[in-house]
């Protein structure tokens, strides 16, 4: 019913949560030139719709946000508005019925709390319906309502209007209009009367909401999942549904994907667009997606462009793919092999002991190959804490390996090189346990003295272990410096090139971070490169709470920024498939 006004609409299915869909001026997707044909209704690419406008770093719905998603979206992005209304019929884009969680409206008017019955249960808050327009705007500011996200912006502007959304001009605008029946029943039907005589004039569709399937829609008294079966009763009114992306790929209990479902084929076989909703970057998903939300906008049959393989870092490793299985592992450097990354590495000692860290506890030096064969694997999540866990089912998965072993499995394979890491080295000497001798020798044995396809990269924190394999021309060793630092000396550098051909530095010295915000870039990474030495940084991890909020809670920005902005010559990660995902078209840096 394309065209239709919604009062229209609202006299056949007065209480359906329906979504309006305004597009302001020329299609621009319709005018866009012809390229590769999507899987979508229309052929094109889907739509990305701003909820909020990019309602993850600013308050949601507030002007920044708004500005900012027009800016940094693609050029048709649509601005979604949950619509709500004064009690002078003034339309404000908010998300949610109240506006406590959001604002600073209970501070302001401490005694405007109230409680309203909304479909069927009482709902205690503050309500854009007990303001005037006046009150708002003048008194009310927005606040950050995910407490994860940054507070930066706080207090710093306030409610948005409608009609301050259609100022920005945006190519679309989508009006949800989620509490219909509510405002109606507050005889606040009035905006909705006037918008439709102007929506004769502009292109407009309808769509219908459905949330989580066990929720009665109130005018049928039916479940959306009831109503989710007979889609061609939704097609009488409405040109598409908008649904949560659990409707089309379910999870299982355990956080994994089950299979898809038919639910977009059924649409497309009735003419139904189909949308999807619930994206955010910095929530747990499926652990199928290993944190990484760019897996979300890859699709089987999708003309998606795929990684670039021109100059680039190197990717490297960290024991293997450890963020998908228990690292150094047979199984996380298979996963590390099959992710195409450039080198794999292999640590061959961590330790423990109490001269190196305050802690206790088991030394491998202390079992022999045979016991430690025995041992059950356990992948290391950093912030499971938190809540983000590393792939639970597969977290005992996998055997350990010996360096003979890792070295045959890097010949067999197409890598570009291995990193072997040796730390520790002069402690262990005094126990007797001489590991550059024994690493020497396996490298010689496995033939890599004499390899010319893959490189060899010799990594430790100790200037007597990388001099001691000078003896290998071939072989590239690198410092690893643990420490936060910012820049070099010449005489440092100078020191350093007596014994290493790189450095591996942490991702603190890289830049400088205020609040979780960068607040410029460091001279390391040049100092070092202009003393001709490589420089590595890592370690990278794709889970959000490792990432300044100036990444957007997306790790591949993180990855850009450090290759095309910070120009770094490799970069270390548990999680190499994401990391080669930093060609893809439409990912930015942070400059």
């Amino acid at each position: 019913m394309q065209g239709a006004p919604p009062e229209q609409m609202g006299a056949s299915y007065p209480h359906m949560f329906l979504i309006l869909l305004l597009l302001h001026g020329a299609n621009a997707a319709s005018n866009a030139p012809a390229g590769p044909k999507w899987q979508t209704l229309s052929g094109r690419p889907p739509q990305v719709i701003a909820r909020g406008g990019f309602s993850g770093l600013f308050p949601d719905s507030s002007q920044y946000a708004y500005q900012f998603a027009l800016s940094t979206s693609l050029p048709d992005v649509v601005l979604f508005c949950d619509l709500q209304f004064s009690s002078d019929s003034t339309g404000f884009c908010k998300t949610g019925l109240t506006l406590d969680n959001s604002t600073t409206v209970s501070e302001i008017f401490p005694k405007m709390e109230k409680t309203y019955k909304v479909q069927g249960e009482d709902v205690h808050g503050w309500f854009s319906l007990d303001f005037t327009a006046d009150q708002l705007i003048q008194n009310v500011t927005l606040i950050q309502n995910i407490f994860s996200r940054p507070s930066t912006f706080d207090g710093s502007m306030g409610m948005y209007t409608l009609d301050d959304i259609v100022e920005l001009r945006p190519p679309q605008i989508w009006l949800n209009v989620q509490y219909n029946s509510f405002f109606l029943e507050h005889k606040l039907n009035y905006f909705l009367k006037s918008l439709g005589g102007k929506l004769k004039k502009s292109k407009t569709k309808l769509a219908f909401r459905f949330l989580n399937e066990d929720v009665i829609e109130p005018s049928t008294k039916k479940t959306y999942g009831e109503l989710l079966k007979d889609l061609k009763s939704i097609k009488d009114f409405a040109v598409g549904i908008l649904v949560p992306k659990t409707y089309i790929w379910p999870l299982n209990k355990d956080q994994y994907l089950s299979p898809s479902t038919s639910l977009v084929k059924d649409a497309h076989a009735l003419g139904l667009e189909v949308y999807a909703s619930g994206f955010a970057n910095d929530i747990a998903t499926s652990y199928n997606y290993s944190y990484d939300p760019t897996c979300l906008a890859h699709s089987k049959g999708n003309p998606l462009a795929p990684p670039g393989k021109d100059t680039r870092p190197l990717i490297i490793t960290h024991n293997g793919a450890g963020g998908v299985f228990a690292g150094s592992t047979d199984l996380a450097y298979q996963e590390a092999i099959k992710d195409a990354a450039d080198i794999i590495d292999c640590s061959v000692q961590i330790s423990t002991v109490h001269e190196i860290q305050n802690k206790s506890g088991i030394f491998s030096f202390e079992l022999s190959w045979s016991e430690i064969q025995t041992l059950k694997p356990d992948i290391f999540s950093p912030f499971a804490q938190a809540g983000l866990k590393r792939n639970p089912a597969s977290k005992n998965a996998g055997r350990f390996l010996t360096l003979p072993q890792f070295l045959d499995m890097a010949k067999a394979s197409n890598v570009s090189g291995i990193l072997i890491e040796m730390e520790h080295a002069s402690y262990l000497a005094k126990r007797g346990l001489g590991v550059v001798e024994s690493v020497s020798s396996a490298l010689t044995k496995a033939g890599y003295d004499k390899e010319t396809k893959q490189q060899v990269f010799i990594q430790s924190d100790d200037s007597s272990v990388l001099s001691a394999f000078k003896k290998f021309p071939a072989f590239k060793r690198v410092l690893n410096l643990e420490m936060e630092f910012s820049g070099a000396s010449q005489p440092s550098l100078d020191d350093i090139k007596k014994f290493a051909d790189g450095v591996r530095i942490h991702r603190s010295s890289v830049a400088q971070i205020t609040g979780y915000f960068m607040t410029r870039f460091t001279d390391t990474v040049g100092s070092l490169q202009a003393a001709n030495l490589t420089v590595f940084i890592g370690v990278l991890k794709n889970e959000f709470m490792n990432l300044g909020f100036d990444y957007f809670a997306d790790p591949t920005v993180e990855i850009v920024t450090y290759s095309s902005a910070v120009m770094a010559d490799g970069l270390i990660t548990d999680y190499p498939a994401t990391a080669l995902q930093l060609h893809t078209s439409g990912v930015h840096a942070v400059t």
